[in-house]
């Protein structure tokens, strides 16, 4: 299968990293099947593209979920 160049800003990093924007439920479901095995999201919960439960959908597909929200116009 090849990478997923519709996913907003899929960018494979190397062989073991993979970045992107929000993807949808179902593009999780197409990562998932591309042997992603972990999905960290950096994104605050009340962002206009978040899904409404983000982690029961990564899990539901198998896949580790982690949160780590930040305010992008203020990191730290």
């Amino acid at each position: 299968m090849t990478d997923p160049s519709h996913i907003y800003n899929w960018r494979r990093l190397d062989d073991r990293i993979t970045t992107s924007g929000q993807p949808t439920e179902a593009q999780l479901a197409e990562i998932a099947g591309l042997g992603v095995a972990t999905v960290i999201n950096l994104a605050l919960h009340p962002h206009a593209k978040a899904l409404p439960d983000e982690t029961a959908t990564a899990t539901a597909l198998g896949l580790n979920y982690g949160h780590i929200p930040g305010a992008r116009d203020q990191p730290t």
